[in-house]
């Protein structure tokens, strides 16, 4: 699966290239050339992978994960409103959550944990470019 997923990855690269998937740098980048986006559509395919193989575990968080995937790539080609990208961020926690069985919990808990999560899916968002660094 590895060697499919490097395979997938350079497929992918050959085709944002073609289609002009990029980020131009600007006076608030971290980089200064011109830099590919969506490469994230990769770590969704490793996961639909592992859904198809597992015998389709976790089926609700595999949905918030597909969620967050669409509006994620749909967002890097155009330019979503911080509503429509937050409304799919806190649908796919809701998820994640159900799925994870802690909806039980107090609502001040829960309410804090959706913001953490939510904040942490947008500040890997706004890092997008750095994220070679996290892998």
């Amino acid at each position: 699966m590895l060697i499919a997923l490097f395979a997938m990855q350079t497929l992918y690269f050959k085709i944002a290239s073609r289609f002009n998937i990029v980020d131009r740098p600007n006076a608030r980048s971290s980089h200064a050339n011109v830099t590919l986006r969506g490469g994230g559509v990769i770590f969704f395919l490793s996961a639909a992978m592992f859904f198809v193989t597992s015998g389709f575990q976790y089926p609700l968080f595999f949905v918030g994960l597909t969620i967050l995937t669409a509006v994620s790539f749909i967002d890097d080609i155009f330019e979503l409103s911080n509503r429509i990208r937050l409304l799919a961020h806190f649908s796919a926690v809701l998820l994640f959550a159900y799925e994870l069985e802690i909806l039980t919990m107090h609502w001040f808990y829960l309410l804090i944990t959706f913001v953490t999560v939510v904040g942490l899916l947008n500040a890997y968002s706004f890092i997008d470019v750095i994220t070679w660094i996290t892998a």
